[in-house]
């Protein structure tokens, strides 16, 4: 009995290894496809370590940035308050500008971008280079 034990355990070894590296590959194809405009999205990418309850393998993959969401639901125009002030390069003068408020245009909402890169295919190649 011992050496199907051992060969048990041998199994359940290699399959968290897999899902170890598979998880690993996903992480990266997610931080390659995520859109990116100032970095702090992709930069708030969190992996969870994997869980085993028996034959189960689970990982998660987080992006908790509130820019996630914004990217998700898009946001509604609005006014940015700056204390004291807002500084930015403006092309169209070409000089540095100052403004105590500007209005924001607000932004397109992109429904699914997250669930669209975490396709089956996607998945499946990450399984596959983690073999």
């Amino acid at each position: 009995m011992a050496s199907m034990s051992s060969l048990l355990d041998n199994i359940r070894e290699r399959g968290s290894e897999i899902h170890r590296d598979a998880v690993a590959v996903m992480a990266d194809e997610l931080d390659s496809q995520v859109p990116v405009k100032t970095g702090e999205l992709r930069s708030s990418q969190t992996v969870k370590a994997s869980l085993s309850r028996g034959s189960v393998l689970a990982s998660t993959i987080e992006y908790p940035s509130d820019v996630a969401s914004f990217l998700e639901d898009g946001t509604r125009p609005h006014l940015i308050t700056g204390n004291p002030l807002l500084v930015f390069f403006w092309p169209r003068v070409g000089r540095v500008v100052f403004f105590r408020h500007v209005n924001h245009p607000g932004s397109t909402k992109r429904k699914g971008w997250f669930s669209k890169i975490m396709r089956r295919p996607v998945w499946t190649r990450a399984l596959k280079s983690a073999q």
